[in-house]
C-alpha cells in the first residue's frame, strides 16, 4: 500500500481531504503520532454514526413497506377466508332449501 492508496481510502471513508493527505503522508514516512491516531479515530467514529444513521432510515422504510404489503396480503387472505365461508353457507343453504321443495 502507498501513500496514494491511503489516501484514496482515507477520503473514501469520509475524511477531509486535507486531514487525509497529511496522514497518508506522515504514515507513509512513519512520523503518525498518538494525536493523529485520535484524530482518525474521532474522524471515522463520525463516519461510522452517519452511516448507522443512514442504515436505520433504510431499515426504517424497509419495515414499513414490509409492514403495509403484510396487512395487504392479511386483508386479502381474510376475504378470501370469508369468501369461501360465506360461498359454503350458500350452498349449504341452497341444498336445505332444495331438500325442503
Amino acid at each position: 500500500m502507498n501513500e496514494n492508496d491511503l489516501y484514496n481510502e482515507l477520503v473514501r471513508l469520509g475524511m477531509n481531504k486535507i486531514l487525509a493527505s497529511d496522514l497518508a503522508t506522515r504514515f507513509y514516512h512513519n512520523e503518525i503520532t498518538i494525536k493523529d491516531s485520535e484524530i482518525v479515530k474521532l474522524e471515522l467514529q463520525g463516519f461510522v454514526r452517519d452511516e448507522i444513521s443512514i442504515v436505520k432510515g433504510e431499515i426504517k422504510s424497509l419495515k414499513t413497506e414490509f409492514d403495509s404489503k403484510l396487512k395487504l396480503n392479511n386483508w386479502m387472505i381474510g376475504i378470501a377466508l370469508a369468501s369461501q365461508g360465506a360461498i359454503g353457507i350458500l350452498v349449504s343453504l341452497f341444498f336445505y332449501v332444495l331438500n325442503k321443495l
